[in-house]
């Protein structure tokens, strides 16, 4: 391409200063853009870029320049696609720090985490609405033979499938059969499923009220009415850590069922009927809903590996004691990287295992704390790292110097600073919401990275302080947006509640993992809608003009301007020496 702007004599060569307006900057636009258009009247932007980009080994102030005012002809001819591709074209070769690379992992955290949030309250709602029919007659329950005579004593039991720890569940099944199915899931490798057990025949009545509580509440229709399969939450775990998917996820497959009970409870069930690991219902009591003398033990089997012993009468089986924990309506509380609190553990912390691998496993996935929820710390790693990955191949495709030693380096960087985003969010979140959290954290980190290549661009006389000042500001305004979009999505594509389509899209994934594949796709979902959201405002031309506009209306405070980016630039060079010098030791 023969420009204009290859015989052009820069300001800086010609006045010394490289701040000294382009001369001819009108005419020069034009006759660039004239040049760079083929017959047919299409202008290849990208290329001019390009072609003005090569300028800049010269005088970089003048190709800058000379870059913006073929940028305000195009403005100015309402060409924006053309803006936009003008700058893409003129930007290639630049090497993004690793700090722009973060709020990909933000992004994708909050994508993980508005999903499986939404997912929950789905289960909740699902238990809430379940509706509650009558029972009478006979279940049974399997519990050690030396606790036999407190087999319904519900203050000794822990987390499980369909309960927190804030709530009380015994759990029994509508035949001799399933209490043994769901017993073989919890057994000893190798031994009988009731061996050393006792299974408990009790006689169970409940009958919905004139306000339809305190009945039977099918969960399993509940699902059905609220979109969810009964399969999300049927994982068959047992006495097992959670699936290889759940430990990577930071998941666990008991999440949605304990809110699906929560909400039964909460609806005023005596007790729910619910699918158990083996497919077969389950009839589970809820003793702050249920009056001790609905049940009542009739009978009591003692085992010895499979063999059974004689039928005895229960008459030593204690009465269900009455409930003995607060009761708090609403869903269970599961913030992710919360440990501590009486809804956070999934199951019973397992036992130390002093084995090496065992033991790293165990303590990477808080086993020994119940397996609560992840924190966003390793999403907020793993997004940047990958995004910071991403960008390098780009730039060295598109001929940019770049070796492996430099983009382990930009890795390592940008997913330690998503680490520390990541937990930013999640400790904002409970303040402020998990959408303003994940805008006001990717704001953050766009706001920091554009301030340092807009500061060093108007130090170096590349640009003026009002241009510099503007970019900053649609940067992280375009960021904040991106951020609360990539948690709008994600929580549409986990409730399925702004379109039916996201709903049965989640509700055919979840089957298989439950929770653990809803945060995968929660994760993926928001890195790209933030990705999407930030190509849209670039490709548009909307960034570009907000950018052009807001810089000519901030013209007139140049000056304060200026003297702010430059203490800007002071508290940035500080901390680049500091960082120097921590690499040097």
């Amino acid at each position: 391409m023969n420009m204009s702007l290859r015989n052009a004599t820069s300001p800086a060569a010609d006045a010394g200063s490289a701040n000294a307006a382009l001369p001819g900057s009108d005419m020069l636009a034009a006759s660039l853009v004239a040049q760079a258009t083929v017959p047919g009247g299409q202008l290849d932007a990208q290329a001019l870029g390009q072609e003005i980009r090569q300028f800049a080994t010269l005088d970089p102030a003048f190709a800058a320049q000379t870059c913006s005012a073929v940028e305000a002809h195009l403005f100015d001819t309402g060409r924006l696609g053309d803006a936009a591709a003008l700058n893409q074209g003129y930007a290639q070769g630049d090497t993004l720090p690793p700090t722009a690379a973060a709020p990909y992992g933000v992004a994708g955290a909050l994508g993980r985490e508005s999903t499986v949030q939404a997912l929950m309250h789905r289960a909740y709602e699902a238990g809430l609405a379940a509706p509650q029919g009558e029972f009478s007659g006979t279940v049974f329950r399997s519990v050690r033979t030396e606790y036999e005579q407190g087999a319904f004593d519900h203050t000794k039991g822990g987390p499980g499938r369909y309960n927190a720890a804030s709530e009380r569940l015994i759990y029994t099944a509508p035949s001799p059969a399933a209490a043994v199915a769901e017993a073989a899931v919890y057994a000893e490798p190798g031994m009988a499923p009731l061996h050393d057990r006792s299974l408990v025949a009790l006689d169970f009545h409940a009958r919905p009220d004139a306000q339809g509580r305190h009945g039977v509440a099918d969960v399993a229709e509940g699902l059905r009415n609220a979109g969810l399969p009964e399969e999300a939450l049927t994982h068959p775990k047992g006495r097992n850590p959670p699936g290889w998917l759940y430990q990577l996820a930071g998941e666990h497959p008991y999440s949605l069922g304990q809110q699906a009970g929560k909400g039964a409870a909460d609806a005023g069930a005596s007790a729910i009927r619910a699918p158990s690991a083996t497919g077969e219902p389950q009839i589970n009591i809820i003793p702050r809903n249920t009056h001790p003398g609905q049940l009542q033990a009739r009978e009591v089997v003692a085992y010895t590996g499979h063999h059974p012993g004689s039928t005895r009468a229960a008459g030593h089986v204690a009465n269900m004691p009455a409930n003995d924990l607060p009761v708090r309506t609403g869903p269970l509380e599961k913030p992710a990287g919360v440990r501590v609190g009486v809804d956070v553990r999934n199951q019973a912390p397992e036992a130390l295992d002093p084995k090496g691998l065992n033991n790293l496993r165990q303590h990477a996935t808080h086993a020994l704390e119940g397996y609560p929820r992840a924190s966003s710390v390793r999403y907020g790693a793993a997004g940047s790292a990958v995004a910071a990955v991403a960008q390098d191949a780009w730039a060295a495709v598109q001929g940019a110097p770049m070796d492996v030693q430099q983009a382990s380096s930009h890795a390592v960087q940008a997913g330690a600073l998503g680490a520390a985003a990541g937990k930013a969010t999640d400790l904002l979140t409970p303040r402020v919401g998990l959408r303003a959290a994940g805008g006001a954290v990717a704001g953050a980190l766009e706001a920091f990275t554009s301030t340092a290549s807009n500061t060093d661009a108007f130090r170096s006389h590349q640009i003026s302080a009002a241009q510099a000042s503007a970019n900053i500001a649609v940067d992280t305004a375009t960021a904040v947006g991106a951020g609360v979009s990539a948690a709008v999505v994600g929580t549409a594509l986990g409730a399925g509640a702004s379109a039916a389509v996201a709903g049965a899209t989640i509700g055919s994934i979840v089957p298989g993992a439950g929770t653990a594949v809803g945060a995968v796709v929660g994760f993926a979902a928001g890195a790209a809608t933030y990705y999407a959201v930030q190509k849209t405002a670039q490709i548009s031309g909307l960034m570009d003009a907000a950018k052009t506009r807001l810089a000519g209306a901030w013209t007139e405070a140049e000056q304060p301007l200026g003297r702010a980016l430059h203490q800007a630039g002071q508290a940035l060079d500080t901390g680049r020496q500091a960082l120097n010098a921590l690499k040097f030791w």
